[in-house]
């Protein structure tokens, strides 16, 4: 290899002593897109601002207002002269690539046209400058057959990955190689010694007063992390007994006399001490012992204060979800043993009910009801009004939306068929929807008010109307 490796921007070749200066300057990056369907537009305008806040000079059509060379140079200029040129790929966009769409999209299919050409001409490193991206949810056949060898990315879900791609970075970073036949050095292991006695029997009280600890020990932990969860209780319960066993072994001499003045003696002490501290905190008697059963009530009201008896809601914790086990007019009751949850938790847990988003809330492991009232926001109907006269769904546009104590239209959909309204009614309460469209049948539909899932299809009135 030449000792002047050439790097290449933009069409032109530059030698080691120029590129350095090449990788300081801001790069350059062009997105070729189609302009339909609308909200693929917006997508390719939020990836071109989000390109410029982190250091790319990127371009797209709708930053320039009409360019003094004409649109064909310009587009020519940008797909030679930019160091990537990312062909955001849609179902739309490929059609249009492959020619199945004549007389629509003509930027789009000159700027992947030639983009074609130039990678069928250059070599293999040149196919890094072009990058297909996919919008989240697109699938992989958007992306035209000469551009599948490239490698692709989904916006906004592999961002990290686009930029490690344009900054030739890898995403990870390979750890150094070690040199091989290291030898690892023996261990060495300590001299085991016995344990010294401790004998200071003209001192017995000190005894006492470290068993005393023992049990003072814990009460001060748990006024200063109050409260406990399960994990951290079991951590305290064992540590406290490992210290008795150990005051119990160095002291018992001074406690129970000659007869711990023997090691065999001393540790039987030490195990009793031990044993009696565990049961001890794990016992009934003890203030750490979490309760044995949870309790949580759950109360819904609408948006008026009116409670909401037709909604059921989902108590989830860990490995467990669970219904309620009972209900009055105030709301649900949950019951959980705690013997069923595991000793990590901390005390979180969700409440699942339809038309709302998860809740969560905590719980002190020390706790043992906890009473929860939520109010829904008010109703709303949200869903898509949908064609199936040639067996495949369609949107249909300006379609009148409206309930029967309604006298103009609620909602009329836009281009992708779908509406959205708030009601003035409670949750579950019945509603007449009515959908009207130019060619189409009348829709009329009875729903619960709070639907988010409406889907309705439409006849052609071609053929009469029942």
């Amino acid at each position: 290899m030449s000792e002047a490796r050439e790097a290449h921007r933009g069409g032109v070749f530059i030698t080691d002593q120029v590129a350095s200066s090449v990788d300081d300057r801001v790069p350059r990056v062009f997105i070729s897109y189609s302009h339909e369907p609308e909200h693929h537009r917006e997508t390719v305008v939020k990836l071109a601002n989000r390109l410029r806040d982190d250091g790319f000079e990127s371009w797209i059509d709708r930053y320039i207002p009409a360019p003094a060379e004409g649109w064909l140079r310009w587009m020519h200029n940008q797909v030679q002269d930019s160091d990537f040129v990312l062909l955001f790929c849609t179902e739309v966009y490929c059609r249009r690539f492959e020619g199945k769409e004549k007389g629509k999209g003509r930027g789009a299919r000159f700027e992947s046209r030639l983009a074609e050409t130039i990678l069928y001409f250059a070599d293999d490193m040149e196919s890094r400058r072009f990058v297909p991206v996919l919008p989240d949810g697109e699938p992989e056949s958007s992306v035209p057959l000469s551009f599948l060898p490239c490698s692709h990315y989904f916006f906004p879900s592999q961002y990290d990955d686009l930029i490690c791609h344009l900054e030739n970075r890898p995403p990870i970073k390979p750890p150094p190689v070690q040199p091989r036949g290291r030898k690892f050095k023996s261990l060495a292991i300590p001299e085991i010694r016995p344990i010294p006695d401790i004998a200071c029997k003209e001192h017995g009280w000190a005894g006492w007063i470290f068993l005393l600890v023992t049990f003072l020990a814990p009460l001060g932990l748990w006024l200063a992390l109050a409260p406990l969860s399960q994990l951290k209780l079991l951590a305290l319960t064992v540590s406290d007994a490992v210290l008795a066993g150990a005051t119990a072994f160095f002291l018992g001499p001074e406690v129970f006399g000659s007869f711990a003045q023997k090691r065999l003696p001393r540790m039987l002490i030490a195990f009793f001490a031990s044993v009696v501290i565990s049961l001890f905190w794990q016992s009934s008697l003890s203030f750490l012992r979490p309760p044995q059963m949870y309790k949580f009530h759950v109360e819904i009201l609408d948006h008026d204060g009116t409670p909401i008896n037709t909604l059921q809601p989902t108590l989830q914790l860990p490995n467990l979800v669970g219904q309620a086990s009972h209900s009055d007019e105030k709301g649900w009751t949950f019951e959980v043993s705690a013997s069923s949850l595991p000793w990590s938790w901390d005390g979180s847990f969700k409440v699942l009910f339809p038309g709302a988003e998860p809740i969560v809330e905590h719980i002190d492991p020390g706790e043992a009801q906890k009473n929860l009232s939520y109010r829904m926001a008010p109703p709303r109907f949200a869903g898509i009004v949908l064609n199936d006269d040639l067996g495949h769904d369609r949107p249909i546009q300006s379609a009148c939306v409206q309930l029967t104590e309604d006298l103009e239209c609620r909602k009329v959909t836009g281009p992708d068929g779908k509406f959205d309204f708030t009601l003035e009614a409670r949750h579950g309460q019945k509603k007449l929807l009515v959908v009207n469209a130019p060619g189409f049948c009348p829709k009329r539909e009875w729903r619960d008010a709070g639907d988010t899932g409406v889907k309705l299809f439409l006849s052609s009135a071609k053929g009469g109307c029942p």
